[in-house]
């Protein structure tokens, strides 16, 4: 169980199904669909938000609509059962070789795609990497990985880019390694949203050599 002390607006209930099961349902079952793509936009990109991140996610959206990509997105609540339920079931598959493969939730709603799915949490990144071979297409993890440090949220979702603007980054730099943005697209989405490269950590500068 994860605890948050944010105040932030609760979003109702949506009600797009996951899958045919009720937001409520899917919930449950640890990642529900919360919006649909818009049928508008030519390119598409599928974001996924966790915990407290998840607005962050949903502010993604408009950056993105800047540069014609429409969002479709998701809400993870429980990794750790979608990973459980997919070892389980590989499990019976590879001691049952005579039978069906068996379907689990999470390769049923994100295996299926080839494009780009970016998901942010303020959980490590290792955490997100245990459903990473079940999602089609390119998959983007950010997180919060590194020393401990303190400062205000802004700051440190910042630093971790994990906010909406790194979102937005990410889910274009994806777009143009997958050839359908240009990277000049990726430059001026950074220099708009104040997104740099450069990327200061004091508690590794004499460790490891910088590029």
């Amino acid at each position: 169980i994860s605890v948050y002390n944010e105040n932030y607006p609760m979003p109702p209930v949506p009600k797009v199904q996951t899958l045919g099961l009720s937001a409520k349902e899917a919930c449950l079952r640890g990642l529900y669909k919360f919006q649909e793509a818009p049928v508008d936009k030519q390119l598409t990109v599928r974001l996924i938000g966790s915990g407290s991140i998840m607005k962050q996610v949903m502010n993604a959206v408009d950056l993105l609509a800047e540069f014609g990509v429409g969002c479709e997105i998701w809400s993870a609540t429980n990794i750790g059962e979608l990973h459980r339920e997919a070892v389980r079931k590989e499990r019976y598959a590879r001691l049952h070789p005579a039978e069906p493969e068996p379907s689990f939730w999470v390769k049923d709603c994100l295996g299926d795609f080839d494009g780009v799915t970016v998901f942010s949490s303020d959980n490590i990144s290792q955490y997100p990497q245990l459903i990473e071979r079940y999602v089609g297409g390119d998959f983007v993890i950010l997180g919060t990985d590194g020393f401990g440090r303190s400062d205000t949220r802004e700051k440190l979702r910042r630093f971790f880019e994990i906010d909406q603007e790194s979102i937005a980054v990410a889910a274009l730099s994806a777009l143009a390694r997958q050839g359908k943005v240009k990277p000049e697209v990726v430059v001026e989405a950074m220099d708009k949203f104040g997104v740099k490269y450069d990327r200061p950590d004091i508690t590794m500068d004499d460790c490891i050599p910088r590029d």
